[in-house]
């Protein structure tokens, strides 16, 4: 039984991914949304970076983004406070991130590497879009 119910859920992540492309990106992964894209977002999620290996993450948050309609796109990343962040923060582990957009399809035209001190800060970006809406 426990076999069966690990293999539907496998199963479901893959109908909820393959409804989606991912727009792809130059290396190192550390892009960000321009300013254009402000005011589509609608949600977002953080985690632990811990908690969630990469791909569970993704699959968890493409998910939400399927089961909800205006939802058209999921941005997700990785970060972990900035040096200038560290002394009023302390150190905080590594978190994961989504940002969630509606409207129009976002392009790779609408991300950008930020200035050096917050770019590295960001990794493992990556934009899924939604391939249809239902």
């Amino acid at each position: 039984m426990r076999l069966q119910v690990a293999f539907l859920g496998a199963e479901a992540s893959y109908r909820f991914v393959s409804a989606f492309h991912q727009l792809r990106f130059d290396t190192p992964l550390d892009w960000t949304p321009s300013d254009r894209l402000n005011s589509r977002m609608i949600t977002w999620n953080t985690a632990s970076y811990e908690e969630f290996p990469q791909a569970r993450w993704v699959d968890k948050e493409v998910d939400q983004c399927y089961k909800d309609t205006a939802c058209t796109a999921v941005y997700i990343y990785s970060s972990e406070p900035s040096w200038d962040e560290m002394p009023q923060n302390g150190f905080e582990p590594r978190n994961w991130y989504s940002l969630f957009f509606n409207g129009s399809a976002p392009t790779e035209r609408d991300f950008i590497r930020r200035p050096i001190d917050v770019r590295y800060t960001i990794k493992d970006a990556a934009v899924y879009i939604k391939r249809w809406r239902h």
